[in-house]
C-alpha cells in the first residue's frame, strides 16, 4: 500500500482491470500556515475542494487562490503545486485513475484549472475514506462508486472561475510562438505545449475552444501563407520555398499544398504569375 501521512490510498498500485474509473486516494485535513506540499508531475485525477482559509494552487507557473467552496482539479501530465497561504487552510480531495478517469473528466466538463462549487461533500469523502483502504473486488468497486458520485457532485455544482480570460491568454501566447517559430521544421504541438509548460492535450483543447481550429491546421495555414507569398514575390526553387516554410520535404510539401488549395506550388507560382 501507497503511504502518506495526508491521504488514504487503496491497498494496490493500480486499480483492478475490471474497474474503469479508480478510487485512488482520499483526504480531509488542516495544515499551518505556509505549508508546501511536495511538487511532482501526476498521473492520474486530482480534485482539490476548499473547505476553510484558503490555500494556492499553481497551474504552468500560474498561481490561484483556492478559497472554501473552490475546487482545484490537476489532470495528468500536470505539475501538482499546491501550498497554504498565511493561514490554517482546511481542505479535503481524492484521486482517480483506471482507464477512464480522464475521459469521464471532461466529460463532466472538468479540464486543469478552478472552478466555484459550493460546500465540500465531507460526507462522501469521510464515506470513501473508510473504504477505500480495504481489500476485496466488493470494497473496490464500492470505493469506485463513491469516486463517480463525487465527481457528478462536483460537476453539478461548478462554475469555471476566470478560465475564458486564462484560455485567451494561454492561446494568446502560442500565437505568439506560431508566428516566431513556423519556418522550423522541428516545430510542432510537442514543442509548443513543452515551451508553455502545459500538456500537449490540454493545449491543444483550449487553442481550438478559443480559435475554432486545431493548432496542427493553424500553423500549417501560416506556414502555408508565407509559402504563397514566396512563390508570388520570388523564383527561388520550390524546394527552398518549402525548406524556408519548415518542410524539410519537397514532395510532402508540393503535396500539402495540392492537398488544400487544389494546385501544386509550380502550378499556383504560373497563375500567380
Amino acid at each position: 500500500m501507497i503511504k502518506c501521512k495526508y491521504a488514504i490510498f487503496r491497498p494496490s498500485a493500480t486499480p483492478s482491470p475490471q474497474v474503469p474509473l479508480g478510487a485512488r486516494s482520499v483526504g480531509h485535513h488542516t495544515v499551518a500556515p505556509l505549508w508546501q506540499d511536495n511538487i511532482f508531475e501526476v498521473n492520474h485525477v486530482v480534485f482539490f475542494w476548499g473547505i476553510g482559509g484558503s490555500g494556492q494552487v499553481v497551474f504552468e507557473n500560474v498561481p490561484h487562490k483556492l478559497s472554501p467552496g473552490h475546487i482545484a482539479v490537476y489532470m495528468p501530465g500536470m505539475v501538482q503545486n499546491i501550498h497554504a497561504l498565511d493561514n490554517q487552510w482546511e481542505y479535503c480531495w481524492w484521486t482517480m485513475d483506471g482507464p477512464e478517469a480522464s475521459q469521464l473528466t471532461r466529460g463532466f466538463g472538468f479540464d486543469g484549472g478552478i472552478y466555484q462549487a459550493g460546500p465540500a461533500p465531507i460526507a462522501i469523502i469521510e464515506l470513501l475514506g473508510s473504504i477505500i483502504s480495504e481489500p476485496g473486488r466488493n470494497n473496490e468497486i464500492r470505493a469506485s462508486m463513491l469516486a463517480y458520485r463525487l465527481l457528478s457532485h462536483a460537476a453539478s455544482l461548478s462554475v469555471p472561475v476566470g478560465g475564458e480570460r486564462y484560455d485567451e491568454a494561454l492561446v494568446h501566447s502560442a500565437i505568439e510562438l506560431i508566428t516566431e517559430c513556423w519556418h522550423d521544421p522541428a516545430f510542432g504541438v510537442d514543442v509548443l505545449a513543452s515551451t508553455l509548460k502545459i500538456h500537449r492535450s490540454t493545449l491543444s483543447r483550449r487553442f481550438r475552444r478559443v480559435t475554432g481550429s486545431t493548432i496542427i491546421d493553424y500553423i500549417t495555414a501560416t506556414r502555408m501563407r508565407n509559402a504563397m507569398s514566396l512563390l508570388r514575390e520570388s523564383a527561388i526553387p520550390v524546394a527552398e520555398v518549402a525548406a524556408r516554410c519548415g518542410y524539410e520535404d519537397a514532395n510532402y510539401f508540393s503535396r500539402l499544398m495540392k492537398k488544400r488549395l487544389g494546385v501544386s506550388p509550380t502550378q499556383f507560382r504560373q497563375k500567380s504569375g
